[in-house]
């Protein structure tokens, strides 16, 4: 998991990093001392697989490339990106700044962010005291809300609320279930509409592409594997239930192991959903993966049955049971 910090003070990320060692080892902790620095890094890598954001609001300037010194920003700016987002990370404000931080916390709740509040005090004292107990009770709050089906949800509903494109809320699940999975880019989910002549076209992917490096060629006896395989598990690129063509594609492009999996929401379109692995450490078919895999499926049609009957803001994503349940 990801702790993602704004703090420029390099005593206080000491002293931060002592308390999450602690507290939780392993855990991988990131620092930013710029504002549009966070934003842009948060914007690449998702939110989804973060345990937990700490945002301070007043930052010194920093050195441009040019010797000037440059205004960092602040933690309003960082609140005021965050909030345009699915609320899926617990965010903790750490600043004397009154003013800022009721802005800060005005945002978060009014979007429907889980916050709480810590005003320093004592040089790095509170690091170790109020800041370490708040951390704790967040983290380990929040964690029963990080399933692959929890935080889909929530994408959906925020997708749904801020009349999202299509595509969009699409993507935003199968990053989901790409962090969940933790396996980086060797990890590749990928959706594609089966058209009216048999040719499947990627509608999103994430990591790297499958659909383009496969070729055209390998569309038939992709979707009749999906028909097959559904329900039954990830298929060896080397096994002899391929295709000899498929087979060397597949190995061409790396792909170790891979699924097909028939995306049918209540309409007469057919889309697939393609997941595979290319590394040898990690296995795609493991009761978690798959676990993640079926819950990701389950939101995928979830969203289009949306679409197809028009995005609404009164919609309760929960009372689809009839298509998604947890």
């Amino acid at each position: 998991m990801r702790i993602v910090i704004l703090e420029d003070n390099m005593d206080r990320r000491a002293a931060m990093t002592d308390v999450l060692e602690d507290l939780f080892p392993g855990a991988a902790v990131e620092y930013f001392a710029v504002a549009r620095t966070m934003i842009e890094h948060l914007d690449s890598t998702g939110l989804f697989d973060i345990a937990l954001i700490s945002l301070d609001n007043d930052l010194d300037m920093v050195a441009s490339h040019d010797g000037r010194m440059a205004d960092a920003g602040d933690g309003i700016e960082v609140a005021e990106w965050l909030v345009t987002r699915p609320a899926v990370v617990p965010v903790l404000v750490h600043t004397t700044n009154s003013e800022a931080g009721h802005k800060i916390e005005e945002l978060l709740g009014s979007n429907g962010w889980t916050y709480s509040r810590v005003v320093p005090y004592g040089g790095e004292t509170w690091i170790s005291e109020v800041w370490r107990s708040t951390v704790r009770t967040l983290i380990v709050a929040h964690s029963p809300d990080t399933s692959v089906s929890s935080v889909g949800v929530t994408v959906l509903k925020h997708g749904i609320q801020e009349g999202l494109q299509l595509e969009v809320m699409l993507e935003g699940i199968l990053r989901v279930v790409a962090a969940h999975s933790r396996g980086g880019e060797e990890f590749s989910f990928e959706l594609a509409y089966l058209s009216d002549t048999d040719v499947l076209s990627s509608l999103v992917s994430v990591g790297k592409p499958m659909l383009a490096e496969i070729g055209p060629g390998a569309t038939a006896e992709a979707l009749e594997l999906s028909q097959c395989c559904l329900g039954i598990g990830p298929v060896a690129a080397d096994s002899e239930t391929l295709e000899p063509i498929l087979r060397q594609l597949l190995k061409r492009i790396g792909i170790k192991e891979i699924q097909f999996d028939v995306v049918q929401p209540k309409h007469g379109h057919q889309a697939v959903l393609l997941s595979g692995n290319r590394s040898s450490q990690l296995d795609l078919s493991s009761p978690k993966v798959q676990a993640d895999i079926r819950a990701v499926k389950s939101l995928l049609e979830l969203a289009l049955l949306i679409e197809l009957r028009g995005p609404r803001k009164d919609i309760d994503v929960n009372q689809q049971s009839g298509i998604w349940s947890p």
